[in-house]
């Protein structure tokens, strides 16, 4: 009697190991782990064999140019627009990962992909420590240095063991995987190809030195207040003027609107919206001259 209700249990629980068997296995490599950072090289393998994946690996780049391409990386939290401005790694930890990342991909091959873990505490009511996690996973191809994040300061659960006791596994993160609300935001080289992710070329001559971070007292780095800026950033912009000229026509009013956006979101940088800014205004100036209009005042 027992027999026709086992025997559909039996074939789920047949296909699900099936299933197992042929599903993909991952192949880690430790190449660090120590004071709160793990990195390892990630393949993928099926069946037995490796999936090719077609990186540019192994690859040098400098760990200096890695910190300054990490150091630029901002993201806006949560799911509005609204959201709070961050980096996307405090900058204790902005040269360590960096140099070992910088390791990983001199010793990857063209099918392992870069996973890095970082793990940093923080006091909470004097008495315990809360474990915040910031992970990705990182690749080359071509020139492009593609970086997909995971977790920005992501707060490590507890057990529920007492004593606050955190959890023992830390997640690992994976390419399309979202597990926390944060979105990239674009700047001077760099480039977001997807919500959490961007590509730096990181050949670019702007990673050659940090306009991000800076050293303070004692050897301490700072991050600086100033985002979006690049090296030729050397002066700083005029103030813009209080109001606009008078009788601008609605295209240059909407270009207006939509840089000034741009701006807000994180997707220019401030060079470039002066310059832009600058064009729109002389090119309705010049438009007005052509049709015999005198310049507003």
């Amino acid at each position: 009697m027992t027999r026709g209700p086992l025997r559909p249990l039996f074939l789920v629980v047949a296909l699900a190991l099936l299933a197992t068997a042929c599903g993909p296995r991952y192949v880690r490599v430790e190449t660090f782990d120590q004071e709160g950072l793990r990195v390892v090289l990630r393949s993928e393998k099926r069946g037995g064999t490796t999936v090719p994946r077609g990186f540019n690996h192994p690859v040098t780049i400098a760990s200096v140019r890695a910190a300054h391409i990490l150091a630029r990386l901002d993201v806006r939290m949560g799911s509005e627009e609204g959201g709070e401005r961050v980096a996307a790694f405090p900058t204790v930890m902005l040269y360590s990962v960096g140099d070992q990342l910088s390791r990983a991909l001199a010793q990857a091959t063209p099918d392992q992909e870069g996973v890095v873990q970082a793990v940093r505490k923080e006091q909470t009511l004097l008495i315990f420590d809360q474990e915040l996690l910031t992970s990705f996973v990182a690749y080359v191809k071509g020139d492009d240095l593609v970086i997909h994040l995971s977790h920005v300061d992501w707060k490590v659960p507890k057990t529920g063991g007492g004593q606050g006791e955190l959890e023992d596994e830390i997640p690992e993160p994976r390419v399309g995987r979202i597990v926390q609300e944060f979105k990239v935001l674009a700047a001077d080289g760099l480039v977001p190809v997807g919500e959490q992710a961007v590509a730096a070329n990181w050949r670019n001559p702007i990673f050659r030195e940090s306009t991000h971070v800076r050293v303070g007292a004692g050897g301490r780095l700072l991050r600086r207040s100033v985002l979006m800026e690049s090296p030729a950033d050397a002066e700083p912009e005029p103030a813009e003027p209080a109001a606009l000229p008078a009788d601008l026509p609605p295209e240059t009013l909407r270009a207006l609107a939509d840089l000034q956006e741009q701006r807000a979101q994180g997707e220019i940088s401030e060079t470039a919206y002066h310059q832009k800014r600058r064009d729109l205004l002389r090119e309705a100036d010049d438009l007005r001259r052509s049709q015999g209009v005198a310049p507003a005042p």
